[in-house]
């Protein structure tokens, strides 16, 4: 239910919808509700490029896959960045089961699909590792 459209009151949960309806909202003899509005619109800045998100994510893969194809020349591993990145796996993936599971949230809650990830991904780690 949470990917649904809103329809009806329940659009007024968002500010922007509730400060128009509230502009055009009128008493039965026709007064408006709200006289004078000075509350702009929202604006959403673009981010500047080396605030986005997409240039860290690929710097990152870039570093992994230069990591990878020196420990595969070397033929060795770099055990330390694999520990590094599974405790924050581990931890996000705490994170994520706690607010999934055990939070108060009917509308995500309950979703199993989400282990399949961890589960795929610790597999495929562990093939890498032991090959």
């Amino acid at each position: 239910r949470a990917d649904e459209p809103m329809r009806g009151e329940a659009r007024l949960f968002l500010p922007e919808e509730l400060m128009w309806y509230l502009e055009n909202a009128t008493y039965k003899n026709g007064a408006k509700v709200v006289e004078k509005s000075n509350i702009g619109h929202f604006v959403i800045e673009k981010p500047r490029w080396w605030e986005s998100v997409w240039l860290y994510l690929v710097m990152f893969t870039l570093l992994m896959t230069c990591l990878s194809i020196y420990d595969r020349r070397r033929g060795k591993l770099t055990f330390a960045v694999d520990i590094v990145l599974g405790v924050v796996y581990i931890i996000l993936l705490a994170i994520v089961i706690f607010l999934t599971y055990f939070s108060i949230h009917p509308l995500v809650g309950w979703n199993w699909r989400l282990l399949v990830v961890p589960a795929i991904h610790l597999c495929t780690r562990l093939i890498y590792i032991l090959r």
